[in-house]
């Protein structure tokens, strides 16, 4: 009996952490280091709550302009990078032959891997467009599709 209650404890274990929504190889991202960059932002937006690297620093730009949007650069500690772009209008994406619609939880987004090696995700929520982007180099390869849309996902 105590054989039956143990091969069934370890098989429901093992079931558990199998079908965990949990993506092991994310790393956490500080809401309050990303939003005290981004002062007088005059429309709702979201942000990644994860990122396949550690953070080591961010970067916040916008438009001399009074244009609704931003960029944030994220830098980690072995030369990582990505960058976002936020607008509360379209973000004019190039109409490539070799884009791919790709499934964002229960949204449609957009991805591109050009001839630089950039990879690209684009999609809208709430009215509001969102560009993921990435570039491969010497200290940044690997990285794929799946883990631009893991970070979309994340976005809160």
């Amino acid at each position: 009996m105590f054989r039956k209650i143990f091969v069934f404890v370890i098989i429901l274990v093992f079931f558990i952490t199998g079908c965990s929504n949990e993506d092991p190889d994310m790393y956490e991202v500080s809401r309050s280091d990303m939003t005290e960059k981004l002062v007088n932002i005059n429309f709702d937006y979201q942000l990644p709550a994860k990122l396949p690297f550690e953070v080591q620093s961010i970067q916040a730009n916008r438009p001399p302009t009074d244009q609704a949007m931003f960029s944030l650069a994220f830098y980690g500690p072995d030369g990582e990078y990505l960058f976002l772009d936020v607008s509360n209008s379209e973000i004019k994406q190039k109409s490539e032959n070799n884009m791919e619609e790709v499934k964002i939880g229960d949204k449609k987004g957009s991805y591109l891997e050009n001839d630089q090696g950039a990879k690209i995700l684009f999609w809208k929520t709430n009215g509001v467009s969102y560009q993921l982007s990435l570039k491969e180099s010497e200290e940044q390869q690997g990285y794929t599709k799946e883990d631009l849309v893991h970070i979309a996902r994340s976005f809160e």
